[in-house]
């Protein structure tokens, strides 16, 4: 539609005109078929050794599975710090994780920071809409490599899977009221990040740093160019806080699956 109607036409389906209006749209250009990996070779066979890495985090063990997991972290970051620096930028693409809601419950939100501070996308809350219910929504998309999304879907499920198990496992144990669930979640995912947050400092102490990456922030500003910042939620620090940042210290990923099921930022919902 958008060939015939703004371009003036192709010459042959599926042919200059629509490669064109595909490279504006920022989507593939494949006229079928399913979407094929732009990663090369190499880069692939890191993404399984990093998966490799995560299934060994299954281990009763809890000291094993805590060094998989930061091995896994570590390779991943070594993973996206050698890319090519020059020559032509790397194909991103879009990928929306997860449900959408009118409003959006604070762990989605800490989820989607995690996503976006240490795996390597970025995340941003559109407005999506509810036939269903006849109402604007918000849903999670992320940008990236195929490999990172890759990766980021597998850690948005596996979290969002763990703070439900663990609220289940632990909230009977610990006494703590059903109404302070939000609270503890938030501490689980606290926690983890925390965690993060120290295994990254390591790897900064022998020169592995994460300076970005400019090429994936043009294709965000060209695919959103109305974004803007979302506001912060709080949460209260009390018993069910630390009980759940406690667990958190102690989660570590587990094996990835093949299928999938803030730093937030959101753009402005339209009328």
């Amino acid at each position: 539609q958008y060939v015939d109607e703004v371009l003036g036409g192709d010459e042959r389906p599926h042919g200059p005109q629509f490669a064109r209006a595909c490279q504006l749209l920022q989507i593939d250009a494949h006229a079928s078929g399913s979407p094929r990996p732009r990663e090369a070779d190499e880069q692939s066979k890191t993404l399984r050794r990093v998966q490799k890495l995560l299934a060994l985090a299954t281990s009763a063990n809890r000291h094993e599975a805590e060094a998989a997991m930061a091995a896994a972290n570590t390779l991943l970051l070594r993973y996206n710090l050698e890319l090519p620096q020059h020559g032509p930028p790397l194909g991103y693409g879009a990928r929306r994780l997860g449900s959408s809601a009118a409003a959006l419950p604070l762990d989605w939100k800490l989820i989607g920071a995690i996503l976006a501070e240490f795996f390597f996308v970025e995340c941003i809350w559109t407005t999506v809409y509810n036939a269903r219910r006849d109402r604007h929504e918000r849903a999670l998309e992320v940008m990236g490599s195929e490999a990172n999304l890759e990766m980021a879907g597998y850690v948005h499920d596996f979290l969002h899977a763990s703070v439900t198990r663990l609220w289940q496992q632990e909230q009977p144990t610990l006494g703590i009221p059903a109404s302070r669930r939000r609270e503890y979640v938030a501490g689980v995912l606290l926690g983890f990040r925390d965690k993060l947050r120290q295994e990254r400092q390591k790897n900064a102490e022998v020169g592995l740093v994460w300076l970005g990456d400019a090429d994936l922030g043009r294709y965000v500003r060209h695919r959103h160019p109305n974004i803007r910042a979302m506001a912060k939620a709080g949460v209260r620090h009390g018993h069910a806080h630390e009980a759940g940042r406690a667990a958190g210290q102690r989660l570590t990923l587990q094996k990835p699956v093949s299928e999938h099921t803030a730093r937030g930022r959101a753009l402005p919902e339209r009328t």
